[in-house]
């Protein structure tokens, strides 16, 4: 069991996650509605995503339910990948985690290019830039560093 070292470290671990985690994506999405083509139809597409989606995370939750339990799905970091890890047909169709996997990796650099390309619409904005060209190796370096 973990000891409790107090709530400095509590704090500084989560700080940044707490801060960005729900209104990120809000944000980015927001930023990007003046360069929409037909700005007339947001609604009917943000619903239509936001249904469409919300079916989809709750069929993944529910096969994952259904395939390891409660108690497992609680405790796994990534209990789809423990689903797909199960996955048996007639001794062929097996070990489909890698499809999972880079699944993930696909989800995460369109994620992170719609992120990149927010912050230099706003930083364009901020500092009322001419183009972006300008700034997108600085920003893509600095971005690249700020991982590490």
């Amino acid at each position: 069991m973990a000891r409790f070292k107090g709530w400095k470290q509590i704090v500084t671990t989560s700080f940044p996650h707490i801060i960005v985690f729900p209104f990120v994506e809000m944000l980015v999405f927001t930023m990007l509605l003046p360069y929409l083509n037909r700005p007339g139809s947001v609604k009917k597409v943000w619903l239509s995503a936001l249904i469409s989606s919300g079916l989809a995370l709750s069929w993944t939750v529910s096969l994952d339910i259904a395939v390891l339990g409660i108690e497992e799905v609680e405790r796994s970091t990534f209990p789809l990948l423990s689903t797909i890890g199960k996955v048996n047909l007639m001794e062929f169709l097996q070990r489909l985690d890698a499809i999972v996997v880079f699944t993930f990796l696909i989800t995460m650099f369109f994620k992170t290019s719609i992120y990149f390309y927010c912050s230099l619409i706003g930083i364009v904005d901020l500092f009322k830039l001419k183009n972006h060209q300008q700034i997108v190796l600085p920003i893509g370096v600095i971005l690249f560093f700020y991982q590490w």
